[in-house]
């Protein structure tokens, strides 16, 4: 392909951004496996009510005007003892991906099948347009990415660093046969758990299960999560659904995919009393689960067992394609699918004098130890 016939362009404003929603839906539409991650309406969501500092680093590729690639990055800007870090960074991923205050269980580029060649000229504009920056950090990002080759050859050849690892692996299962037959599956304890919980659910708790779809209930699906909230473990650790580094960003979720019909919040019941919730979303017939808790009151009765058993045996009934718990590093979440997917975390460091001492300071034993105590002193 000769890339001089290609246009190139960063887009670093709001209003730009939002014109490509119709033509960013196009060419996702054409990609295979893309996940809601990847949709404007994520990324613009979370820009609307995250969003601090960040710069906005948007690069898309045109071929005859047709969008065929796209990079949805931001600048962010953080300090590491008194140094200023500047990172590219995917839209939407400002906190490590195994983070509980995470927001997006895979990022990628966006790039049409068999455009594959338009990765390198995408990245060197990226760093270019981006000025003074200390890292090209990725994640996270699928094994499985057409991305992983053209971003080592680009690193290779500018002379970068490149560090890459597994940093998570997503709760995945496909969604094949029956219900009964995907039970079967599951190891030994875990099926003898379920029934436990079942058993001792329905004998000692007057139990029900609402299904929270449409605009019109997000209000009281919203409130019922609070009152979860308030009474979970999540709570007391400041790493519940509306904490302050989250702000309104799940509850405007709600809002924006209800509409949409991706929303599906999972609410059980004790009599009238909300015990446990999933808000989870269906996007190209996958289900993801975003958030869930339970109330600490009512943890002998196992109910996010109780739950999460439910609701995969409605997933089986509605015919989804697959269903995804995300953060499959916590081993509860593995035991119910069994097919981790994993992603990476690639950090990408540039070649100048600061980044290499920051890039040291932050990842040698000596300075870490350095770190620790002017932590010590500075408090």
């Amino acid at each position: 392909m000769d890339h001089r016939q290609l246009k190139i362009e960063a887009i670093e404003t709001f209003s730009d951004f939002c014109a490509l929603e119709s033509e960013w839906r196009q060419l996702l539409d054409q990609i295979p496996g893309h996940t809601v991650f990847q949709t404007h309406e994520w990324m613009r969501v979370w820009w609307q009510t995250v969003r601090n500092n960040e710069r906005m680093l948007v690069v898309i590729v045109r071929d005859s005007g047709k969008l065929v690639g796209l990079a949805p990055m931001m600048l962010a800007g953080r300090k590491h003892l008194r140094l200023t870090v500047r990172d590219i960074r995917f839209i939407s991923t400002l906190k490590p991906a195994r983070s509980p205050l995470s927001f997006s269980g895979s990022e990628d580029f966006i790039i049409l099948p068999g455009r594959e060649s338009v990765l390198p000229p995408m990245l060197e504009k990226l760093v270019e347009t981006a000025g003074q920056w200390t890292y090209l950090f990725l994640q996270p990002v699928p094994v499985n990415s057409p991305l992983l080759e053209p971003l080592s050859r680009f690193a290779g050849n500018n002379k970068f660093r490149q560090y890459r690892r597994v940093i998570l692996q997503n709760a995945f299962r496909r969604i094949e046969g029956t219900f009964e037959e995907y039970i079967q599956s599951l190891s030994r304890n875990m099926r003898k758990n379920i029934r436990r919980a079942l058993r001792q659910f329905e004998e000692y708790a007057n139990g029900n299960i609402k299904v929270f779809v449409s605009p019109e209930e997000v209000k009281t699906a919203i409130e019922h999560i609070l009152q979860i909230e308030q009474g979970s473990w999540k709570w007391k650790q400041g790493i519940r659904i509306d904490a302050a580094e989250n702000r309104e960003f799940y509850f405007s979720i709600m809002r924006d995919f209800a509409p949409r019909n991706w929303l599906r919040v999972y609410v059980l019941y004790i009599g009238e009393k909300p015990v446990a919730y999933d808000l989870n979303v269906v996007y190209k017939n996958t289900v993801k689960t975003l958030k869930g808790s339970y109330r600490e009151d009512s943890a002998r009765l196992s109910p996010g067992t109780v739950l999460t058993y439910h609701e995969i045996k409605d997933f089986f009934r509605q015919g989804y394609g697959s269903f995804d718990l995300l953060w499959g590093n916590l081993d509860y979440k593995q035991k119910w699918t069994g097919q981790p997917v994993p992603h990476f975390r690639i950090e990408i460091t540039n070649r100048t004098p600061s980044a290499g001492l920051i890039s040291w300071l932050e990842h040698s034993g000596f300075a870490l130890r350095l770190q620790n105590y002017w932590n010590r002193i500075s408090r």
